[in-house]
């Protein structure tokens, strides 16, 4: 019996399994280009406004940030707007926890750090 439903992993590995259908029914990728650093800096503005408990956004970003945070986030992404966004979500969440006044580069490079980027 194990032989039989290793035979069919292999199996489904090999034409897609159950996961054919869905792809079928998926759109092309799309690929978004690098941002320019302005850009960049309204991508950040515009993540740091967001407020998830109440599901909007801000007239302001809920946490201030330095010129040199956001030459920090564009020169470690090279605009990549999901690796912008990715490096945004720990610092915001640790400046929120830790009740960070301004977003800047020292604060920004220490929490990627411990994460790991």
């Amino acid at each position: 019996m194990a032989g039989t439903a290793l035979k069919n992993k292999k199996r489904e590995k090999a034409v897609g399994g159950s996961v054919v259908p869905f792809l079928d029914r998926v759109d092309e990728v799309t690929v978004l280009q690098n941002l320019d650093k302005n850009s960049t800096r309204q991508l950040i503005e515009k993540r740091l406004r967001f407020n998830r408990v109440e599901g909007k956004f801000e007239d302001q970003p809920l946490i201030p940030f330095t010129e040199d945070f956001v030459d920090f986030i564009y020169d470690s992404t090279m605009g990549n707007p999901r690796g912008v966004l990715e490096r945004c979500e720990p610092v915001l969440d640790e400046g929120t926890r830790v009740k960070e006044p301004l977003l800047t580069l020292e604060f920004a490079s220490k929490i990627l750090e411990e994460r790991g980027f």
